[in-house]
C-alpha cells in the first residue's frame, strides 16, 4: 500500500518508494505566488523578505534612504555650479536635496581692498600699512603678523592652508591581505592559475589614471572539478558516464516491426546499436481462429481454422481401436445399411 497523496518514484531494483508533497509560502513584497504548485518532499517552508520596502514607487534617479526598519524613500539631487570669478578644478557631482545653486562672490563695498565692478574686486589698495607688495603677492598672516608674500602654486594632490601644504592624494598603498604599505609608483601585475582543466587569470590595464580589472577563463572543466571534461556534445545524443573520465555520449536509435503486431507505435528509443526491423517469419492469420480448431495452410504464411467431427459404431458394427477426431465434417455413426430380399436371403 502506499500513504495517500503522496507522490511515487523509482528504487531501482528495489520496492517503489513513496514521498510527500511541501508548501512554499513567500511572506513580504512579492507577488504572483498564488499559483505556485507543490514540492516535492522536504517540509512547508516559508521565504521571508528581510531587505529593503518602500510603500510607493521611487520616482527614476531618486537617491534612497532609510525611513526606519526596512522602510526606504527618494529623494531627488540637485546641481551646483561656479558663477564669475569662482573656479571649481574638479567635476561636479550632485547635492542630495536642496536646489539648484551657483557659487559667486558676495558684493564687496570698496575700501581697504579698493572699487567694486559687478561683485567682484577689481584693484587693490595702494596703503603701505602692511607693508609695500608687488606683483603675484597676496596679503596672508605671516609670522604672527599680516604681511605680503609671494603666491605658490600647487600641482593636484597639494593643498594649502593656514601656512601648511597638506597632501591630499593617495599617501600609500597596501593590500589587506598581508604585505605592507607602498608608497611611490605602483606596479599592478597580473596573474593566472589552473586546476581542474581551467585557467583563471586577472588581466590589468589602463588608461591614464583608469585602471581596468578584467578576469579571464579558458580551458575545459574536467570531471575531477565537477565539469564534463568535453567542449561540445553531438547533437540529440545521451550522455553517459565514464569513470574518471570525460562524460561520453551515444546515439539513439529506433525499432520497427513488420508482420501480425500490435502497439508498437508508441515506442520509445534504444541506447545505442543501429535502426531494426524486426520482421515475422511464422504462420500468421487475418482473423482469430475458433478455440480447439486444427490449422491448415491457406498459402504463403497464411493459416486458418477448420473444426473437427466425430464418428461412431452403430447396432451390428464394431470397432476395436480408439475413435480419433474427424477434421472437418460432421458428427456420425457407421451403421449396417438397409438389406432388400433378395439375393441374400429373405
Amino acid at each position: 500500500s502506499f500513504s495517500s497523496s503522496q507522490l511515487l518514484y523509482g528504487n531501482g531494483s528495489g520496492a517503489v518508494q513513496s514521498v510527500a508533497t511541501t508548501t512554499l509560502a513567500f511572506s513580504g513584497p512579492f507577488t504572483g505566488a498564488s499559483t505556485l504548485g507543490s514540492l516535492v518532499g522536504g517540509t512547508n517552508a516559508t521565504i521571508t523578505y528581510t531587505g529593503l520596502a518602500t510603500t510607493s514607487n521611487i520616482t527614476q534617479s531618486n537617491l534612497l534612504y532609510s525611513t526606519g526598519g526596512a522602510g526606504v524613500a527618494g529623494v531627488a539631487t540637485s546641481s551646483i555650479g561656479a558663477g564669475t570669478g569662482i573656479a571649481f578644478s574638479g567635476t561636479s557631482g550632485a547635492q542630495i536635496g536642496g536646489t539648484n545653486g551657483t557659487f559667486s562672490l558676495a558684493p564687496i563695498t570698496a575700501g581697504v581692498l579698493g572699487s567694486v565692478a559687478g561683485g567682484v574686486p577689481t584693484s587693490l589698495s595702494t596703503s603701505t600699512l602692511y607693508g609695500a607688495g608687488s606683483g603675484g603677492q597676496i596679503l596672508a598672516w605671516n609670522n604672527g603678523v599680516p604681511e605680503w608674500v609671494a603666491s605658490t602654486t600647487f600641482s593636484s594632490g597639494l593643498s594649502y592652508a593656514n601656512g601648511n601644504v597638506t597632501n591630499t592624494g593617495l599617501l600609500s598603498l597596501q593590500q589587506l591581505g598581508g604585505g605592507s604599505a607602498q608608497t611611490g609608483a605602483i606596479t599592478l601585475a597580473t596573474s593566472s592559475q589552473t586546476a581542474n582543466g581551467q585557467t583563471v587569470g586577472l588581466n590589468v590595464t589602463n588608461t591614464g589614471g583608469a585602471f581596468t580589472f578584467a578576469p579571464t577563463i579558458s580551458g575545459t572543466l574536467s570531471v575531477a572539478g565537477g565539469g564534463t571534461g568535453e567542449t561540445s556534445f553531438s547533437s540529440s545524443q545521451l550522455l553517459y558516464g565514464n569513470g574518471s573520465g570525460a562524460v561520453q555520449s551515444v546515439a539513439t536509435t529506433t525499432l520497427a516491426f513488420s508482420g501480425p503486431f500490435t502497439g508498437a507505435s508508441t515506442l520509445g528509443s534504444l541506447v545505442g546499436g543501429t535502426n531494426a526491423t524486426i520482421t515475422y517469419t511464422g504462420l500468421a492469420t487475418t482473423s482469430n481462429i475458433t478455440q480447439s480448431n486444427l490449422l491448415y495452410s491457406t498459402g504463403g504464411a497464411g493459416v486458418a481454422g477448420v473444426a473437427t467431427s466425430s464418428i461412431g459404431a452403430g447396432t451390428g458394427i464394431a470397432f476395436s481401436g480408439t475413435s480419433g477426431a474427424q477434421i472437418g465434417g460432421t458428427n456420425g455413426t457407421f451403421s449396417l445399411a438397409p438389406i432388400t430380399a433378395g439375393v441374400l436371403g429373405s
